[in-house]
């Protein structure tokens, strides 16, 4: 599938998926070596364990990426990835975390056909339960840095970080 051009440009290179990845890692981020799809049957009443993915490491450096595509979406019957913000933060072993039932704040990532969702790779994460019916499809890609990072934005000389005019009148 990763050699399709529509999903190289639609999916892997998607303009906002891109621009957004490299205001994180960087203009060299490397792309996916291996995709891998989380395909579930519904219904699926029982949760995958938490858990973050192997390799792994926590600090406040963002090298790592993992970004889930929806081709088809997910509604909330069909057991999207939950999610526990801001746990890439907590470090604990996958072996101690595993046994956690219901999370207060976790995020479903519900979402339209064609979604892609971005998170730290070290963000607890499972698929939630599921009482639909039909199949699940969730591929996987993880994207890295490959330098480390630098100022390259644009600069405006004119530019006052404490006279800037800030605000905004739009939606």
């Amino acid at each position: 599938i990763g050699r399709e051009e529509w999903f190289r440009k639609n999916v892997l290179c998607n303009d906002a998926l891109a621009g957004s990845l490299r205001s994180l890692l960087g203009a060299n981020f490397i792309l996916p070596s291996q995709i891998s799809n989380h395909r579930s049957e519904c219904p699926n009443p029982v949760p995958q364990d938490w858990h973050w993915d192997g390799g792994s490491k926590y600090g406040p450096e963002i090298n790592y990426l993992l970004v889930f595509y929806y081709p088809e979406g997910c509604r909330r019957e069909m057991g999207p990835t939950e999610i526990v913000p801001s746990s890439h933060f907590l470090f604990s072993p996958s072996s101690r975390m595993g046994h956690y039932g219901r999370i207060k704040g976790s995020y479903y990532a519900v979402c339209e056909p064609g979604s892609i969702v971005v998170m730290m790779h070290s963000m607890w994460h499972r698929r939630s339960e599921s009482w639909g019916t039909g199949v699940r499809n969730n591929f996987k890609l993880c994207y890295w840095r490959n330098s480390p990072p630098t100022r390259d934005w644009i600069k405006e000389p004119d530019f006052n970080l404490r006279t800037a005019n800030y605000s905004y009148d739009g939606p």
